[in-house]
């Protein structure tokens, strides 16, 4: 394992990180080229998405890439679906600060399923022999509804730090679509919905849920749940009328495609990216303010509050991961204007003006 160097020497990174988030034209930002350069965006999310939890920019830095993905977006209907930085650090952020919020949600269905293992076969060609369709239909149905109804009243018990995000993604999402209160809910959608809650029941150990690995009629019974879940927020949130791919889907989709299940989860939706004015207790982030903008970044760097003392965060090796990332380009970036090393004799320390 390469070794992480002492603070100061990711000082010049650290700087044009922040610097970055006010820099016009924001294309031209060192985040922004960043994306452009051959590595894996997938190992930058995490330790940049911490870094700018630690300097309490974690907001300025969602919208930022959000604004620079919508740029880019030509189809409103694979909104955030793509492997974008934007939708990395999302998940990284839903999964560093929403777990117990995700634990609470879902481990009373998780753990009933488990618990029950029920049969909940509803496609025809997949029933067994002796099996009930109409038991079946009524199972899944149940869970189903389990799963709903456990999402859609949540909205209170979520990290008022993932709100927070929320509420600048639709923001931006709103700037670009004016008027179409559809596409921003498809976008929280497709993180809350589809990237969290359905990956989750779809999963639940990669979700830290459940170790147990689930038999036949278990794992069936969350895929079926899953699919569900997504199906009916997709319904909500798009402009089109609902197409049921597959029929043997539909009696069970008619129980939640009205206008009481439409409306809960449109609620949901608005309620979960109207942000908090006071942080969770709890929640480990202070991301409250839109005015929370290291204007000195010496002074942040060097901060104890800042920068160097965090329970839950080895800020060094963030850092550390984001240089190792770069270092093959960082003659490119530094011809840009963006230098990164430590004592750099082609500029001064004070990287961009």
């Amino acid at each position: 394992m390469e070794e992480v160097l002492p603070l100061i020497h990711y000082r010049p990174l650290y700087q044009n990180l922040i610097r970055s988030l006010h820099f016009s034209p924001a294309s031209h930002s060192l985040i922004s080229l960043m994306q452009c350069l051959p590595i894996d965006i997938e190992n930058l999310a995490k330790p940049l998405m911490k870094i700018f939890i630690h300097s309490n920019q974690i907001r300025q830095f969602f919208r930022l890439i959000c604004f620079e993905y919508l740029s880019n977006c030509s189809d409103v209907n694979t909104l955030f679906r793509s492997q974008s930085l934007a939708s990395k650090v999302m998940y990284e952020m839903m999964k560093c600060v929403g777990h117990k919020y995700l634990v609470v949600t879902l481990m009373p269905l998780i753990d009933l399923i488990f618990a029950e293992r029920k049969s909940c076969e509803i496609d025809p060609s997949k029933l067994r022999q002796g099996e009930s369709l109409d038991q079946n239909l009524h199972n899944i149905t149940v869970y189903a509804e389990f799963a709903f109804t456990g999402v859609v009243d949540s909205s209170q018990r979520c990290p008022s730090a993932l709100r927070e995000l929320f509420a600048e993604l639709r923001d931006v999402v709103e700037q670009f679509f004016p008027g179409r209160d559809d596409v921003g809910r498809l976008a929280l959608s497709s993180f809350l919905i589809l990237r969290f809650f359905a990956a989750a029941i779809l999963n639940p150990k990669l979700f830290a849920l459940k170790m147990a690995t689930p038999d036949v009629n278990v794992s069936r019974t969350l895929v079926l749940v899953s699919k569900i879940l997504q199906r009916v927020a997709n319904c909500v949130v798009s402009a089109n009328p609902p197409t049921i791919k597959e029929q043997w889907l539909a009696p069970v989709m008619d129980h939640f495609l009205d206008e009481a299940h439409n409306k809960a989860m449109i609620d949901f939706l608005d309620e979960i990216s109207t942000s908090f004015t006071e942080t969770e207790e709890g929640g480990g982030v202070n991301a409250n303010s839109q005015d929370a903008i290291v204007n000195d970044e010496s002074d942040a760097f060097s901060s104890s509050t800042n920068i160097s003392s965090s329970p839950v965060m080895d800020i060094e090796k963030e850092l550390h991961i984001v240089y190792s990332q770069i270092a093959d380009h960082l003659d490119t970036l530094c011809s840009m204007g963006w230098c990164c090393r430590y004592g750099c004799s082609c500029c001064s320390d004070t990287i961009v003006q």
